[in-house]
C-alpha cells in the first residue's frame, strides 16, 4: 500500500523493525521420527505488534539472491504504511544482507520511504529483544498447527515432513493470525488496528479444513471445471 504522507519532527520517535532467524523442529518435540530444523525469517514491528515471518531455505542471500524472503519482507514492510522507519538486525553476516537488500527494494531511488539501518551490538540479545520474543511467539504457534494437523492425517505414527509445503506455510500463517486477532495488553488492540484503524473481519478457514474455490474464467470456458478443492 501507499506509504503515509505524514512529515514527523526530526525529534519525532522512529517506528523499529527488528528482525532475526529462528528454527521449528529443533528436536524438542515429543514424537518419534522428530521434526528437522526448519529455518524461518521473522520481523516485528515494535509500535504496532505485528509479525512477519516466512520459511527460508538458508540463511542470508545465498547463490540466487533468496528473491522471494527479500520481496515478501519488502512488501510487508511497505504494508506497515510508515514513510519513515529503523530497520534493525544483529551483527548476523547472513541476516544484515537480507535487510540490506529488503531495504533498498523497498526504498528505491526517488520512492517515499525512508529506511534507516541500524545494528545491534555483537552478542546483544537485550538490543534485539523484540525480534527473539517474536521467533518464540511464532514457533509456539507453528508447534500448535503442526500437532493440530497431524492429529488430522490418517493412520498411526504419521508426521509432517519438514519439506512439506505445509510446514512452509504454518510458519508464515502464524505471523499473520497473531497480527490479526492478538490483542495486545498495552494498546487492548490487535496490531492490525493499530496500523489499519479497524479490526480485521473477514473470514478465516481452520487449518488444515478442505474448501472449494472457483476457477478464474471459469464462466468463459464452458468445458473446465469451475470448482476446485483445496
Amino acid at each position: 500500500g501507499a506509504p503515509r504522507r505524514c512529515c514527523p519532527s526530526p525529534c519525532a520517535v522512529l517506528p523499529t523493525i527488528q528482525c532475526d532467524y529462528g528454527f521449528v523442529g529443533d528436536g524438542s518435540e515429543d514424537r518419534e521420527s522428530g521434526l528437522r530444523p526448519v529455518c524461518f525469517l521473522v520481523a516485528t514491528d515494535l509500535s504496532s505488534g505485528a509479525l512477519f515471518a516466512t520459511a527460508v531455505p538458508e540463511k542470508g542471500l545465498g547463490e540466487t539472491g533468496n528473491n522471494y524472503v527479500v520481496t515478501a519482507l519488502a512488501r510487508w514492510l511497505r504494508e506497515l504504511g510508515y514513510t519513515r522507519f529503523t530497520f534493525q538486525g544483529d551483527s548476523e553476516p547472513a541476516l544484515e544482507a537480507v535487510l540490506d537488500a529488503a531495504a533498498k527494494k523497498c526504498s528505491p531511488d526517488g520512492a517515499g520511504w525512508q529506511v534507516l539501518r541500524q545494528h545491534a551490538p555483537t552478542a546483544s540479545h537485550q538490543s534485539n529483544g523484540g525480534a527473539e520474543k517474536a521467533v518464540q511467539t511464532v514457533r509456539g504457534l507453528t508447534r500448535t498447527y503442526l500437532a493440530h494437523l497431524e492429529k488430522l492425517i490418517p493412520g498411526p505414527g504419521l508426521y509432517l515432513s519438514p519439506d512439506s509445503p505445509f510446514v512452509a506455510w504454518l510458519i508464515r500463517h502464524a505471523a499473520w493470525v497473531i497480527t490479526r486477532y492478538h490483542v495486545r495488553r498495552d494498546t487492548r488492540m490487535t496490531a492490525w488496528e493499530k496500523i489499519k484503524g479497524q479490526k480485521y473481519r473477514h473470514e478465516v478457514l481452520q487449518i488444515g479444513e478442505l474448501c472449494l474455490t472457483r476457477r478464474p474464467g471459469a464462466n468463459v470456458n464452458k468445458i473446465l471445471q469451475p470448482w476446485a478443492t483445496g
